[in-house]
């Protein structure tokens, strides 16, 4: 095998090669913004799940109280039949 030395063809027309180059500008510049979006979008991810967390973490807390509210009530409501009955209202 011969080893050619490499030479560009004098065919090949400068606006070809600015237009090449300016592609290959373009899809740096498109990956950089697409990676910097994908960095965002995951941390907005994050964010979510830790927000969900400490909702249901709530949510449990709030149905714990009102479990507690609702065994309130239904004592008071014991407690005014009681003295209906007392006062001979039935």
């Amino acid at each position: 095998m011969k080893a050619r030395n490499w030479q560009m063809d004098r065919r090949i027309s400068l606006g070809l090669i600015a237009a090449l180059l300016l592609q290959a500008g373009s899809a740096i510049w498109w990956a950089a913004g697409k990676e910097q979006q994908d960095r965002f979008q995951d941390s907005r991810l994050v964010q979510a799940e830790a927000a969900m967390i400490r909702q249901s973490g709530d949510q449990a807390l709030i149905a714990e109280r009102l479990a507690r509210i609702e065994a309130r009530m239904e004592s008071q409501i014991e407690i005014l039949k009681n003295i209906e009955k007392r006062l001979g209202r039935d």
